[in-house]
C-alpha cells in the first residue's frame, strides 16, 4: 500500500514539476517579455556585469529555474519507474 501512495506522489508531483517548467518556458518565450533590439545590448552587458560581480545571482535567472523543475520531474519519474520496477 506504501509503494503505491509513493508512486501516485512521485508522478503527482514530477507532472505539477513539468507543467510549472513548461509554464515558465512559454511565459518568457512570448513576445512581450522581449525588449526591443537596441535596449538588448545595454541589458545585457549591464546584466553581465552584475553577474560577474555577484555569482550568486546565476539562481534567479528563469532559465535556471526552468532547468530545476524539469530536472527535478525527470528524477521524480525516474524515482517511479525504478519502483514499478520493484514492485512485488
Amino acid at each position: 500500500m506504501l509503494a503505491i501512495v509513493s508512486l501516485a506522489l512521485l508522478l503527482f508531483l514530477a507532472v505539477r514539476f513539468a507543467i510549472g517548467a513548461w509554464k515558465i518556458y512559454r511565459a518568457h518565450r512570448s513576445v512581450e517579455f522581449q525588449a526591443p533590439r537596441s535596449e538588448r545590448r545595454g541589458a545585457f552587458l549591464f546584466g553581465l556585469f552584475v553577474v560577474l560581480m555577484s555569482p550568486w545571482n546565476v539562481g534567479f535567472w528563469p532559465n535556471w529555474q526552468v532547468a530545476t523543475e524539469a530536472i527535478t520531474a525527470a528524477v521524480m519519474l525516474w524515482f517511479a519507474i525504478r519502483l514499478l520496477l520493484h514492485f512485488p
